[in-house]
């Protein structure tokens, strides 16, 4: 089960991160969002102390605009500084099928299966499981 939380620690966020295996994180490739790494880390570490089972599963970016390259490289050396290790190979360009499929009240995926943000989400729900499948073999030996 995947739950959106916002990145402050209230009683909320403890509760869902003291049920959870782990925790996926999105980022936009801005400056303001790669510091809310910081506060990712800092709550799975103060929930860890808890509940040893908890960990990151990955960190993602999504909204990525390949125009704004700069920011773009900035942005990805921030991250790898901060949790290299973390950082998931598939990212989810900036792309208007989001919004219109949002209007329309659908699911990207039925709106437009062939956008490059449906196809991008398809490859990191991929890049999930075999993470998770991975973490499970380790888990079990």
């Amino acid at each position: 089960m995947l739950i959106d939380m916002d990145k402050t620690m209230g009683m909320l966020n403890k509760s869902i991160l003291g049920v959870a295996d782990y925790v996926l994180s999105p980022i936009e490739p801005s400056i303001f969002s790669v510091k809310s790494i910081l506060a990712v880390m800092t709550q799975v570490e103060q929930s860890r102390a808890e509940d040893a089972k908890l960990k990151i599963l990955g960190i993602f970016y999504n909204k990525v605009d390949l125009r704004k390259k700069r920011a773009l490289q900035e942005a990805m050396e921030l991250v790898d500084g901060i949790s290299a290790e973390n950082v998931l190979k598939t990212y989810i360009k900036s792309d208007s099928n989001v919004e219109n499929s949002q209007k329309e009240h659908l699911p990207l995926g039925y709106f437009s299966r062939s956008s490059a943000a449906s196809v991008q989400t398809a490859a990191l729900a991929d890049e999930i499981l075999e993470k998770i499948a991975g973490d499970m073999e380790v888990a079990n030996g």
